[in-house]
């Protein structure tokens, strides 16, 4: 036996019950959610020919490693193409099989891009 829907007093309602049927919304209008991800196929296969951001490798075998973050991320959705770096395999490998990642980017592209940039600082004190 199927249940009887409960009826409603509409007479207690604050606004006039609308005449027009129910439409689905279209949630790409509403102004929260997730934004599209950003994906950028000439940017990506531009990898061919471009230095490892790491060891400066340029073997053919470098390719965009995507840096997956708690904000950017998740079940079923990938970085975006801006979030990214240009790693060999090798690096690549390490990078993704990195229990601590963001570790792994200060010790491999930031500190080393600061020394360099120390380095380079016609202002440094000569040792």
């Amino acid at each position: 036996m199927a249940r009887k829907r409960p009826t409603i007093d509409k007479s207690v309602l604050p606004f006039a019950p609308s005449k027009r049927p129910a439409q689905p919304v279209d949630k790409r209008a509403l102004t929260h959610g997730e934004r599209p991800r950003l994906k950028d196929d000439r940017y990506r296969l531009s990898a061919h020919g471009r230095a490892c951001m790491v060891c400066g490798r340029r073997d053919g075998s470098v390719v965009l490693a995507h840096i997956a973050t708690k904000t950017n991320s998740g079940m079923g959705r990938k970085p975006d193409d801006s979030d990214s770096l240009w790693l060999c395999a090798k690096h690549h490998n390490e990078f993704d099989t990195s229990t601590n990642r963001a570790e792994w980017l200060v010790d491999n592209i930031l500190l080393p891009l600061r020394r360099l940039a120390y380095q380079r600082d016609p202002k440094r004190s000569a040792a």
